[in-house]
């Protein structure tokens, strides 16, 4: 009677054991992972895209102003006008005043005049006269003679400065050097009227920006480079550019210089301190490859090998960019093998 009681007990037991064995089984035994999350196929290419690299690089840069400096008159004589207005800016190829009524002409020239010139003169000065005349906007051939082109420009500079009678010769006792292209007078020693004798002070002017010195990295890419500072562009010189550690540029030249000083960022600077930086970049960017890295082997340096097919290609790395190699190839490339699809192991290989 007992037995019989029990039975359906046990069944019930054997079941629900039963039942927990198979939850368990299913809980233990792993799951296959969906279709859509199974492991994507490794590719064994990639296909290859140009893109245009210029080579960019911010680099520190590093100013020099010229000290306060004098403007003296160039020789004696009465002064009879005078143009000189503290904080009004003087120019090259304007007047800064008349000794004895005759104009005072001021020209910024690369060379300083120092004897007087007219037609048939010939050296350097008359380069550097010439190539300011040209800037001036006259036309006028740099060629170290003082022939009738440049006479007719100084005559017509004479006659803007009030000359009753301009000869178009160069008197330097009443030409004055002015040490860049725009000066600021800060105070002016000679008034009308005065009695001036050569080199007695006639303005004191304030410094400028006379040089920018850029320090460049290593490793750049031969070629012509542009540099901009403040929105201001100029032309790197090819000596500037080895590539060596420590190696610079220095920037002289007088329009830059002077665009630059008049950027509200150089006055900010000036005011403010900080550290300023230009943009440095090749003048034609280049035509590269990309690449991913995977297709790369046999690199040494900036030389490596990349394969396609049955043909093995020697490329330049030049750069990189969002997880890609940039580089130069001789031969056109379309697609590129990756990882184990490489056989080769040098660039000789295949090709």
């Amino acid at each position: 009677m007992r037995l019989a009681r029990l039975l359906p007990v046990a069944g019930f037991a054997a079941v629900v054991c039963g039942a927990l064995g198979l939850l368990v089984g299913v809980a233990v035994r792993p799951l296959a992972a969906p279709a859509d999350l199974a492991a994507a196929p490794v590719p064994d290419q990639a296909e290859v895209t140009a893109q245009q690299f210029a080579d960019q690089h911010t680099v520190p840069v590093r100013f020099t102003l010229s000290r306060t400096t004098t403007v003296s008159s160039p020789g004696a004589g009465r002064v009879t006008a005078t143009s000189c207005r503290p904080g009004r800016a003087l120019r090259s190829g304007g007047s800064l005043g008349r000794l004895d009524d005759t104009p005072v002409l001021a020209l910024a020239t690369s060379m300083p005049l120092y004897r007087d010139l007219a037609a048939g003169a010939k050296g350097r000065d008359v380069r550097s006269l010439q190539r300011e005349l040209a800037r001036l906007g006259f036309e006028v051939r740099v060629t170290g003679y003082y022939g009738s082109m440049t006479t007719t420009a100084v005559r017509t500079l004479q006659r803007r400065a009030g000359a009753l009678a301009p000869t178009g010769r160069i008197a330097v006792d009443r030409l004055v050097w002015l040490p860049r292209r725009v000066v600021t007078p800060t105070s002016c020693d000679l008034r009308v009227g005065d009695q001036a004798i050569a080199g007695a002070g006639w303005a004191k002017v304030k410094g400028g920006l006379s040089r920018v010195d850029l320090q460049l990295p290593t490793g750049l890419l031969p070629g012509k480079r542009t540099a901009e500072l403040y929105g201001v562009r100029t032309a790197l010189s090819g000596t500037a550019l080895s590539g060596t550690t420590g190696s610079g540029a220095t920037l002289t030249d007088p329009e830059f210089l002077a665009a630059v000083a008049k950027t509200p960022e150089f006055a900010a600077q000036q005011r403010d301190g900080g550290d300023p930086t230009a943009s440095v970049r090749l003048s034609t960017p280049l035509d590269t490859l990309k690449v991913p890295p995977a297709a790369l082997f046999g690199i040494e340096g900036r030389h490596a090998c990349v394969e396609s097919g049955e043909q093995v290609v020697a490329v330049r790395i030049v750069g990189s960019g969002l997880g890609a190699s940039l580089v130069t190839s001789a031969v056109p490339l379309g697609r590129v093998d990756l990882g184990p699809a490489i056989t080769a192991t040098a660039c000789g290989e295949g090709s």
